[in-house]
């Protein structure tokens, strides 16, 4: 009476025991993800907690890349999804096979010493600091350098660079100390500073434009959920 139930126990175990080693043989569901530093810090976490949340099987590799680099990985096939920033219109060195979609415009702000002249003003204009020292990027190549100087050229001036970080907090206490003022995306802002003010820039808004970008022409379905994912949270913090 036992023996047709032991042996339909040991049909089942060996049917386990497949089943097993061909889940360990399986690729593993990997995605590469870049990011640059304040869409990693702002952005991604909580986008990246729904997907566990809704994909607990993927096994996010996360790396921080500046846009540029961000986009010629993404054509190399060396990452899934990548977050980068741009002037508005879009980006412009996407490679191949790489589809971007826009998903926030973050604003830029100036950051001025808490006792600036202009600090109790509701909006400052960029030329009216045109003779401040300026806290660039880490170097002049920088994406950020480059907004700066492209910023303040349109309003008829070349930024003097006092000193440069790619480190916001370091950015906030070298304005604080009244060491120059800056032009830095709401997205770096972080904690409020007692002895910096942040005001808007005057006149037409100064943007740079945030997308998600995915590699092609078939992305991944983890790709496209993660992709999804960033569009909500960023619609929401707009």
């Amino acid at each position: 009476m036992l023996l047709p139930h032991a042996e339909d126990l040991l049909r089942r175990s060996e049917h386990a025991e497949r089943e097993f080693r061909a889940l360990a043989r399986a690729p593993a569901d990997v995605l590469h993800v870049g990011t640059f530093a304040t869409a990693g810090a702002r952005l991604l976490p909580q986008a990246l907690a729904e997907l566990r949340r809704r994909r607990p099987a993927v096994d996010v590799r996360l790396a921080e890349a500046e846009p540029h680099d961000a986009l010629a990985a993404l054509g190399r096939g060396e990452l899934d999804v990548a977050l980068v920033f741009c002037a508005p219109g879009g980006p412009r060195d996407a490679a191949a096979h790489v589809a971007t979609r826009w998903i926030l415009d973050d604003p830029m702000v100036v950051m001025l010493p808490a006792g600036h002249a202009l600090a109790d003003r509701s909006a400052v204009e960029l030329a009216a600091l045109a003779d401040e020292g300026w806290i660039g990027g880490a170097h002049e190549h920088d994406p950020c350098d480059r907004v700066l100087v492209e910023a303040c050229r349109s309003h008829g001036f070349e930024p003097r660079t006092a000193f440069r970080s790619d480190d916001y907090t370091v950015i906030r206490g070298l304005v604080a100390a009244g060491l120059g003022v800056a032009l830095v995306p709401a997205l770096g802002l972080g904690p409020a500073e007692p002895g910096v003010a942040v005001r808007p820039v005057a006149g037409e808004p100064l943007v740079r434009e945030v997308h998600v970008a995915v590699r092609g022409p078939k992305p991944t379905a983890s790709a496209l959920a993660l992709r999804d994912a960033l569009t909500r949270h960023a619609r929401a913090r707009a």
